[in-house]
């Protein structure tokens, strides 16, 4: 139980480090080099492969789970699951704010951990901040709302 926790845990943290790599990527502005120099390249695929990593590890914390047939280590891995789809939905929603000299895109739910800018009084702009604190406050929120969920619905199927 302990490996496939830490497996599951892991796997998630890795894949929203994965995320915030690429938003981070994302701003790196690069000269009009033809051929595109090959840093630029290994960066590109980076966030890919930490995704990829991260969801092997997921995969394999499950496999242990249920390979280990006890309904407690499936009530929590239901959770677990629960909460990792929780968090990645709020991740992605994501809210356009237009304000006159100010338009932005606030990512996350129920509190926005990142805002994309898009445009400035001084003219377009593309620039992201990422607010980890707000990120890990969301990540966990929804892991309390999934144990709460996984909870009432074994209690109702119990009855």
């Amino acid at each position: 139980m302990k490996k496939s926790g830490v497996e599951l845990l892991l796997g998630s943290v890795i894949i929203v480090i994965g995320l915030v790599l690429y938003f981070l990527l994302m701003q790196l502005y690069w000269a009009a080099i033809y051929p595109p120099p090959l840093g630029r390249q290994i960066l590109d695929a980076l966030p890919p492969l930490i995704w990829v990593v991260g969801g092997s590890l997921i995969a394999d914390g499950l496999w242990r789970i249920v390979a280990s047939k006890k309904t407690a280590h499936l009530r929590f891995t239901q959770s677990l699951v629960l909460g990792e789809v929780l968090t990645i939905c709020s991740l992605i929603y994501g809210e356009e704010v237009n304000w006159p000299d100010f338009y932005h895109v606030n990512y996350g739910l129920p509190l926005s951990w990142i805002t994309r800018t898009l445009s400035t009084i001084a003219g377009p702009v593309d620039v992201f901040k990422v607010n980890f604190s707000t990120l890990v406050i969301d990540i966990i929120f929804w892991f309390v709302i999934a144990l709460l969920a996984s909870w009432s619905f074994n209690k109702i199927k119990k009855r």
